[in-house]
């Protein structure tokens, strides 16, 4: 599985037919108004591209529950990394959330997806428990891994 060092952002400025992005979010909405809560990370940044992500996300969640869902008016899916937003990365919901998107690029008949690298910075994980749980899944998808720049430093 390839891992790139490039802003995810980025790329989603220059996706062509077929492909989007992949961004790692969590189960939790706001009591209030039902609003996915998606405050750091590139969940944030997200809100900050497309302001009506956070009611549409939060309308799935409370629907269908957790799971990696495909929004093509933003060209990407998203991808369960934890079931609240303050909750470390749970392994076994990334394992579950990559036979998902396996299951979504097929069914949405994407050419390829840009994943921000799952479970570490907010999720507190190390790449090498996060790897192991990947792999398997996602090493012959049509995914790529995308790392922040600065972590290649």
């Amino acid at each position: 599985m390839k891992t790139i060092f490039k802003d995810l952002w980025e790329i989603h400025s220059t996706l062509k037919d077929g492909e989007y992005i992949v961004i790692t979010t969590n189960g939790a909405t706001r009591k209030n108004d039902g609003y996915a809560i998606m405050g750091r990370g590139c969940a944030l940044e997200a809100t900050q591209r497309f302001p009506d992500i956070q009611k549409r996300l939060g309308i799935q969640l409370l629907r269908y529950g957790n799971h990696v869902f495909f929004c093509p008016e933003y060209k990407l899916f998203t991808f369960p990394v934890k079931v609240s937003w303050e909750m470390q990365a749970d392994l076994n919901l990334i394992r579950k959330s990559c036979q998902e998107l396996v299951e979504e690029i097929k069914k949405e008949k994407a050419v390829h997806a840009y994943l921000a690298f799952p479970g570490v910075g907010n999720g507190r994980r190390a790449i090498d428990e996060v790897m192991p749980v990947l792999e398997p899944i996602l090493g012959n998808a049509p995914v790529t891994l995308v790392r922040r720049p600065s972590e290649k430093l």
